[in-house]
C-alpha cells in the first residue's frame, strides 16, 4: 500500500511539472493574456479540468510556475561565484523574502 501510494505522489508531481512546463512554453508563445487553461491542457496533452484540479484556477497555476522558475534562478545563481558588492547586498534581499513570504501566507 505504501509503495502505491509513493508511486501515485511521483505521478502527481510529475503532471505537476508537465503542467508547469506547458505554462512556460505557452507563455512564451502566445503571452499571458491569450493563455487560457485550455491552451495549457492542449500543450500538455490534459483537459483543463485537470489542471483546475491540481492548481485550483489560472492564478495558482502562474504562482505554481512561477515558484518553480524562481528556485531554478536560485539554483542556479546558487552555483555562480558571488561579487563583493552584491555580496553586501544578500541581507537586503533576506528580508524582502521574508517579507514576501509573511505576506504570501495572509492570503
Amino acid at each position: 500500500m505504501r509503495d502505491g501510494a509513493l508511486a501515485r505522489t511521483e505521478a502527481e508531481d510529475q503532471r505537476r511539472r508537465q503542467l508547469i512546463d506547458a505554462t512556460i512554453e505557452a507563455l512564451a508563445n502566445v503571452g499571458f493574456s491569450a493563455c487560457t487553461l485550455g491552451e495549457i491542457g492542449r500543450r500538455a496533452g490534459v483537459s483543463p479540468g485537470l489542471v483546475a484540479h491540481y492548481f485550483g484556477d489560472k492564478d495558482g497555476l502562474l504562482e505554481a510556475t512561477l515558484r518553480h522558475l524562481v528556485t531554478r534562478l536560485g539554483h542556479s545563481a546558487a552555483r555562480r561565484p558571488i561579487s563583493p558588492s552584491v555580496q553586501a547586498l544578500k541581507p537586503t534581499f533576506a528580508s524582502a523574502s521574508m517579507v514576501a513570504s509573511i505576506n504570501c501566507r495572509r492570503r
